[in-house]
């Protein structure tokens, strides 16, 4: 049996680092998370912890990396 859920938009934040702003290359410092431990709300059940691991296997950047379509909503 096949059962389709409906589901919120995931959505995550990003603190931009003004002072990395650099003109010439059209980059700025993004910090996406500080590997901080987190209550975060459940779609379904009890609210549980969150803690991202910074480690460099852990994370793929390789999307970001090719280029970005960062947008506000």
């Amino acid at each position: 049996m096949e059962q389709t859920i409906e589901l919120p938009a995931f959505r995550r934040s990003a603190e931009l680092a003004p002072n990395s702003i650099d003109p010439e290359t059209r980059s700025v410092e993004v910090i996406w998370s500080t590997g901080a431990r987190v209550r975060r709300a459940a779609l379904f059940g009890e609210p549980h912890d969150e803690e991202l691991s910074m480690a460099p296997g852990h994370v793929r950047l390789e999307r970001l990396n090719a280029g970005s379509d960062i947008s506000k909503d």
